[in-house]
């Protein structure tokens, strides 16, 4: 089984550089910019295509990693070009293999697949992905075996259906993306309560790491400290009164959350005074 990507990027060429790693055997790149191709070609020890239909010809799997804008308009570009029996897959978190379901009448594989990491640079480290979880969505009649074959990853792979794409990566945004909404918020409060920008940096450099350190080590629950974990409803409602309506908007809904796992952790305390607050 021979392997080919189209797109050369960041997760084109780390996923290649990868699966050889673990023992697959590449076709090679193709990309709209041969020398980006090239580039992939030399690290995985492949071939750079000059052409899709050269690609296709010499692939039996093929993984189109490109902006997920592009998904459709290249895998139109290929789908003349697919021979039955072959298996196709795109790397878009929130779009499902019905994305690419055109055909009505095709004979080829269509799946879905998506490493829960960001990648930084088309060299990423081979131990960070190692440590990534994948998903897998697609077609039923041949999922078991293509998820035997990425199994030789010796990642953790998760199904999924189609139906839960959106949620799974609305999910992966909230621990991700969002954090960087939290983080530049934080440090304007720090700014605004006369901290420099290096000082708001260092300290909240300092309480994010610790405050991951203590959630890796136990869970969202167990780790969870502050205000509303003591209940402490005179502290929430001083800081309520220095936020702007955008900063006491996102405490207050994240709080709310907060409440319901301060409940859990301490369930013979009373919050009711607490959610009041907060509604």
């Amino acid at each position: 089984m021979k392997i080919g990507f189209v797109g050369a990027g960041k997760v084109g060429c780390s996923l290649g550089h990868y699966f050889v790693s673990k023992g697959f055997e590449l076709a090679g790149f193709y990309s709209r910019k041969l020398e980006a191709a090239t580039f992939a070609a030399e690290r995985t020890g492949s071939q750079a295509f000059s052409t899709l239909e050269e690609l296709v010809a010499a692939s039996d799997w093929l993984f189109l990693t490109v902006s997920d804008g592009q998904i459709l308009p290249v895998f139109q570009q290929v789908q003349p070009f697919l021979r039955s029996e072959m298996v196709v897959f795109h790397c878009s978190g929130v779009e499902s293999s019905c994305l690419l379901a055109i055909d009505p009448d095709r004979m080829y594989g269509l799946y879905s697949f998506h490493p829960i990491l960001a990648f930084p640079n088309r060299q990423t480290a081979l131990n960070v992905i190692e440590q990534a979880l994948f998903t897998l969505e697609g077609d039923k009649v041949t999922f078991a075996e293509v998820y035997q074959q990425l199994e030789r990853l010796g990642n953790l792979i998760q199904p999924l259906e189609a139906e839960q794409k959106i949620r799974y990566h609305a999910a992966c945004v909230m621990c991700s993306n969002l954090v960087n909404g939290l983080v530049y918020t934080s440090q304007e409060l720090f700014q605004q309560a006369g901290f420099t920008k290096e000082t708001a940096e260092n300290a909240w450099r300092n309480l994010f790491i610790a405050n991951a350190q203590n959630i890796i080590a136990t869970d969202d629950i167990a780790a969870l400290t502050g205000p509303i974990e003591r209940g402490d409803l005179l502290t929430v409602e001083k800081h309520l009164t220095q936020l702007t309506g955008e900063q006491a908007s996102i405490y207050r809904n994240l709080s709310q959350i907060l409440v319901k796992m301060a409940q859990i952790k301490h369930p013979e305390t009373d919050y009711t005074q607490l959610k009041e607050q907060l509604d």
